[in-house]
């Protein structure tokens, strides 16, 4: 079971074409190349002609770098190999957790529940790459726990790590606050109990402060929904059933099984899986970081449950070797195994297939004496062109734009008419490009005796201005 998920899920899921499916990843990589050609942390904007110069936290810098050397090596390949490394440290740090309490049968139907909910989100983005370190960090707070003692201060830097990787570094952060109330209700000696886990929680803070940004790095995650545009995004949405089916499979049969067997869970759990459950309704993108704990907390005792509360086994690795050095022996092994298989993966070449964020065709026909002035593109364009080096009116950072920048876009993209013309007399736009779907601001082009179309297909349309090229920035 383990081997299915450890090797065969990730090749497949994180090598397919669709990963490349955000606009996002485009300027992801781009701003590691930029990081790795200036050797430095970019504090302003250098990827728009709106906002160039404006400030920006690029918080996910070493994300980006590891993109950018990932694709210097075999283009989109190496990155797809990046994401399958990253799912198959996860399955097998939830797996390995899971095998200590489950039969083969339970520990494979978890798996696939959890693969499953987890699928729409596999993107070569940031937040894929942390998350065998919101699993590594998980198990590791629920074995301190399980053994009545702190947690390894390993902790301590991997939240150094993990701040420069990914915004959710707050949620470590939190969990630590959850087991650290968890061991407080349940020791005899609070006073010492609260001491000890303060000391922890200020150093896995302190931790997070070691970032380029300081501060405003370790603020930036409750910054993000002060935003009055947020919810605009779609993955900032509350969730919809009839759009992720899987996820509500998952919370029917959690619920389902809880109630038939009885499921029983510490109170501080049950609180911390409710609170998870709550960001999972309320963001889309929240879905995956509910899976991953809410599988790591709550299934071991549903399968207990499940089973009649016989006792668990010991884990996998062990029952199987019989001693901790042949363990640690067969987990160099499996290591082994998982890195030469990605190996392997890189004899077959992955691209992104053409869509409606990968214009691929429409790209190319972008004329060469229009690549250096303004451009008015539609948003999930923005990554694709800045990766292609030109300057963008609008990407996926909203958070460099703000608030009044990105609803003037979604005006104008809307086709009104007062608003581009607002844009336009301060922009001075010589070409644009949009995809067929946005009929209002396609007709407001068409219909404009100043603008030409110049070419067309089912992703993309670009119009031009007659002799604005070569009109500086």
């Amino acid at each position: 079971v383990l081997a299915l998920f450890v090797l065969g899920v990730p090749i497949v899921f994180g090598t397919h074409p669709k990963i490349f499916g955000d606009g996002d990843v485009s300027w992801h990589i781009a701003a590691g190349q930029w990081m790795i050609e200036h050797r430095q942390i970019p504090m302003v904007d250098p990827f728009s002609f709106s906002a160039f110069g404006k400030p920006w936290i690029a918080h996910e810098w070493l994300s980006e770098i590891l993109m950018a050397a990932a694709f210097s090596v075999t283009g989109y390949t190496g990155l797809a190999v990046l994401v399958a490394a990253s799912l198959s440290l996860t399955f097998l740090i939830v797996g390995r957790r899971l095998a200590r309490w489950a039969r083969p049968v339970e520990l494979c139907a978890a798996l696939m529940v959890a693969a499953l909910v987890l699928y729409p989100f596999i993107l070569a983005r940031p937040m894929v790459f942390v998350w065998p370190i919101l699993a590594w960090w998980t198990d590791q707070l629920l074995r301190a726990r399980e053994e009545n003692r702190l947690p390894t201060w390993w902790l301590v830097p991997m939240m150094v790590l993990w701040v420069n990787l990914h915004a959710s570094f707050a949620l470590g952060i939190g969990l630590v606050g959850v087991f650290a109330l968890e061991a407080l209700v349940e020791s005899k000696e609070r006073l010492q109990t609260l001491l000890r886990w303060s000391v922890f929680g200020l150093a896995t803070t302190a931790a997070a402060l070691f970032n380029p940004h300081g501060v405003s790095g370790l603020l930036l995650p409750l910054t993000v929904f002060s935003s009055k545009t947020v919810h605009i995004i779609r993955e900032f949405n509350p969730t919809d059933f009839t759009t992720m089916p899987m996820f509500e499979v998952a919370l029917m049969l959690l619920i389902g099984i809880s109630l038939w067997r009885g499921v029983r869970l510490h109170p501080v759990r049950l609180i911390l899986v409710l609170g998870m459950l709550h960001l999972a309704l309320a963001h889309i993108r929240h879905q995956t970081l509910f899976m991953i704990i809410a599988t790591m907390v709550a299934v071991p005792p549903m399968t207990t449950a499940w089973m009649e509360k016989r006792e668990f086994k010991e884990e996998l690795l062990k029952n199987l070797t019989g001693s901790p050095s042949r363990g640690r022996l067969a987990g160099w092994a499996v290591a082994a195994v998982i890195a030469l298989t990605l190996c392997a993966r890189f004899l077959w070449p992955v691209a992104p297939a053409e869509s409606d964020v990968n214009a691929t065709t429409a790209f190319a026909h972008i004329p060469t004496e229009f690549r250096n002035t303004p451009v008015l593109n539609e948003y999930s364009f923005g990554g694709p062109l800045i990766l292609r080096g030109i300057k963008v009116f609008m990407d996926g950072r909203t958070d460099v734009y703000g608030d009044s920048h990105f609803l003037q876009y979604l005006a104008i993209s809307r086709g009104d008419r007062v608003a581009f013309a607002k844009a336009d007399r301060q922009w001075r736009f010589c070409w644009a490009i949009f995809p067929p779907d946005n009929k209002a601001i396609i007709a407001l082009f068409d219909q404009s005796p100043d603008w030409r179309r110049i070419y067309s297909d089912k992703f993309a349309i670009i119009h031009v201005r007659p002799g604005c090229a070569g009109s500086p920035r």
